[in-house]
């Protein structure tokens, strides 16, 4: 990509940002009083669902006949798909890496960690079935009061990460700056209270 072409998109990308301001917040950068910030795109949960099958194709790779460099080029095909992935696992890349390079540095990777990565990965499980027999339990509840009670006493939700990943799995809106009690209840309202809402105006229980 030429210089000219690089400034472009950037001075577009900027322009798109400016745009996008309210007077207020506009002023504020300008006096200095506010600032712009990077802030990285967290990874959906599809997508980290679909790394950490290709990791657990990897880690037991090393156990069996599986051909490792198949395996990535069948699940990572394209450069950005292979940058992606590298960036999950913090393996450190270069922009003029071939692809076969980067699959290698992959392969490298997964060898010299397969203990620790074995590990995370069967905590990953461990937290997945956990997540699943939460969102089944909503999924049927229909007392909002009994699912606060369930997932204010569920040991695996006193974690607010584990809450917030409920939540996104959940397609629930949350913000970071949310305390514990403030993202259950937000759960809640908008699993299994809209569902009690829905069959109150079908006529399918009292309000």
């Amino acid at each position: 990509m030429s210089s000219k072409n690089e400034f472009e998109i950037m001075f577009s990308f900027i322009y798109s940002v400016i745009k996008n301001l309210s007077k207020a917040e506009y002023e504020s950068i300008l006096n200095g009083t506010g600032t712009l910030k990077y802030t990285e795109k967290p990874l959906n949960q599809t997508d980290k669902s679909h790394y950490d099958s290709i990791l657990h194709k990897l880690v037991m790779s090393f156990d069996s006949d599986f051909n490792k460099m198949e395996i990535l080029k069948n699940e990572l095909n394209t450069k950005n798909q292979q940058i992606n992935f590298c960036n999950y696992l913090n393996i450190e890349i270069k922009s003029k890496d071939s692809k076969e390079e980067i699959y290698n540095r992959i392969i490298y990777f997964v060898q010299e960690n397969q203990e620790s990565l074995k590990t995370r990965l069967d905590k990953t499980n461990t937290n997945d079935e956990e997540l699943k027999k939460v969102q089944l339990y909503l999924e049927d509840c229909l007392n909002s009061q009994d699912a606060i009670r369930y997932l204010s006493n569920h040991k695996f939700l006193e974690n607010k990460n584990n809450l917030m990943t409920l939540a996104k799995s959940l397609d629930v809106n949350v913000r970071k700056e949310f305390n514990n009690e403030e993202i259950l209840n937000r759960i809640v309202d908008s699993v299994v209270g809209s569902k009690l809402r829905s069959m109150a105006i079908r006529g399918k229980i009292k309000k």
